[in-house]
């Protein structure tokens, strides 16, 4: 087999990138099948709540509780992405340009304030979505996204899936 010429990217973020690493890290770390037992517990805890409130009176901590079933559901989720674009907007210059390159024995990342360059066999898997690729570190660490824009008219992506699979890298799909 003969070497391959390093694939090199280099770009800044934009807010969708942020809004879209957010996404697909938090469903790594936190499961559909979790999140669906979260939804149905605080449901029917709600239900109690609700039921108990009606035939006599309600309480203030029935609120508290009801509040509280309403942020386990759907709110923590729509709360870190108000996040991700208050951090976005108040800190752009963190977003600066970054220049990742794929060898065949490491991955690097560089951008003003650190430059990092690790062996294949460091990372702990490649999440390809249909809005790009999220690299991760152990345990389930991001460390860059390489947005789907950045592949259009190449078979860029293509060469890094076949590296990753050469040196061993689990790749997950997400929708």
């Amino acid at each position: 087999m003969q070497p391959i010429e390093p694939i090199s990217f280099t770009g800044k973020l934009s807010l969708q990138d942020c809004l879209d690493i957010h996404r697909y890290h938090s469903r790594i770390v936190l499961r559909p099948s979790v999140r669906v037992l979260m939804v149905l517990v605080s449901i029917l805890i709600a239900t109690i709540v609700i039921s108990a409130g009606i035939s006599s009176h309600f309480e203030l901590i029935s609120f508290v509780v009801l509040g509280f079933c309403a942020y386990c559901s759907f709110g923590w989720f729509l709360l870190g992405r108000r996040n991700v674009r208050r951090r976005y907007k108040h800190d752009v210059a963190r977003f600066g340009e970054t220049t990742v390159t794929f060898t065949e024995d490491t991955v690097s990342s560089s951008d003003s304030r650190i430059s990092i360059r690790m062996p294949w066999s460091q990372m702990a898997s490649i999440i390809i979505t249909p809005r790009g690729l999220l690299f991760l570190v152990p345990p389930h660490q991001t460390w860059f996204w390489l947005p789907q824009r950045l592949f259009e008219g190449n078979s860029e992506k293509e060469a890094i899936l076949e590296l990753a699979t050469q040196h061993e890298i689990p790749l997950r799909w997400m929708k």
